[in-house]
């Protein structure tokens, strides 16, 4: 504190210069205590009060659920809105990053179309349905605090590097995946067997498949659909003239495959007759 009013008693007599040492002077004693003036608003948590929370859900289930769904568990493009992946995505950013992404990217089709209110209480019930408790202090767009806040426990573990679980199969481990092999080698289909004792993966080649040539990769035969959307131009017409307006009528769901929730999927290829899927299981 002496240093601080010798500077700043400096700083009345000679201008300029000895105002910018008492900055100096002021930040060094800061740092040498621990002291940042900035640390409670990055690292506390953000708080917002019970009924802001309930008219969020309420403008969850209208403008968010179809897409992120009702328990925000996500599907396809839409990320999941609580549980593991959301808190490791935004345990350490601000609210008001939550708040202003929110504010510029949803919903879709119109974004920004919300009032500013129904934003702020959507991001509540997010908060409150990953477990943030409700508090006093209400949450508006210029809240301080964190998304999550870290209990010491949690900024220790967030210091030990964690490998990500090893997912089933593993492309190019033996044993796990399909052997490489050349461009023109078939693809290989999974069987896979459940039992209460684990999963057992095994594979094949084929049957009846023969590798696509480049003749056929640039002039497609009209039962193959070898691209994504069908030819090389990505036109997604088929020649086939078996299905008309007249018969299409007759047309019922023959079987469903289930296909894993991400932020993006393949597109299934047909050769031979045989349909490939790469998704995996």
């Amino acid at each position: 504190m002496v240093a601080v009013k010798r500077f700043a008693s400096a700083a009345a007599s000679g201008g300029a210069a000895a105002v910018v040492s008492t900055a100096l002077a002021l930040a060094a004693i800061l740092a040498a205590s621990g002291i940042s003036a900035q640390a409670p608003d990055q690292t506390r948590q953000a708080t917002y009060t019970a009924d802001q929370a309930v008219g969020g859900a309420t403008v969850y289930q209208q403008s968010c659920a179809s897409c992120h769904l009702p328990d925000l568990a996500g599907s396809f493009e839409s990320p999941p809105l609580a549980g593991p992946d959301f808190r490791n995505t935004w345990g350490a950013r601000s609210v008001s990053d939550l708040l202003a992404l929110v504010r510029e990217t949803m919903p879709p089709e119109s974004p920004g179309s919300l009032g500013e209110g129904q934003y702020v209480a959507l991001v509540a019930f997010i908060l409150r349905e990953n477990g943030v408790a409700s508090a006093q202090a209400r949450l508006n767009v210029s809240s301080s605090g964190r998304v999550f806040a870290a209990t010491d426990a949690e900024a220790v573990t967030a210091s030990v590097p964690v490998r990500a679980p090893v997912r089933l199969p593993v492309p190019g481990r033996v044993g796990t995946d399909p052997t490489p092999g050349t461009l023109s080698s078939a693809p290989e289909v999974a069987v896979i067997t459940e039992r209460a004792t684990g999963t057992t993966r095994t594979y094949r080649a084929p049957r009846n498949f023969t590798p696509v040539p480049d003749l056929d990769l640039a002039n497609p035969p009209d039962g193959d659909w070898l691209h994504w959307r069908g030819t090389p131009g990505a036109q997604g017409y088929s020649p086939l003239a078996q299905i008309t307006s007249e018969n299409v009528h007759r047309l019922s769901l023959a079987w469903v495959w289930g296909m894993e929730p991400g932020t993006s999927q393949p597109s299934f290829l047909v050769r031979d007759g045989l349909i490939f899927i790469p998704n995996q299981a």
